[in-house]
């Protein structure tokens, strides 16, 4: 994304008409990444790649996300 207005590419990344080409270009400007990160039109695999950045390999197995713990119906 060449545009000069910082504004539009803000705005620009989170259209998910966006390539994964011009995605991956956003993602490295700190001021448009969020929006590319989230970008519905973000391939699955460089999702998680991001995902895994982040979280630094501490990720939860996918059956525990959003378990609570059982209480005892006593």
């Amino acid at each position: 994304m060449d545009d000069a207005d910082e504004g539009v590419r803000r705005a620009a990344a989170a259209n998910p008409s966006l390539t994964p080409e011009t995605l991956e270009i956003l993602l490295t400007a700190p001021r448009t990444a969020e929006g590319a990160a989230a970008n519905p039109s973000l391939p699955v695999p460089r999702m998680h790649a991001l995902l895994d950045r982040c979280l630094g390999g501490a990720a939860a197995p996918p059956t525990a996300v959003g378990r609570r713990e059982a209480s005892p119906a006593w």
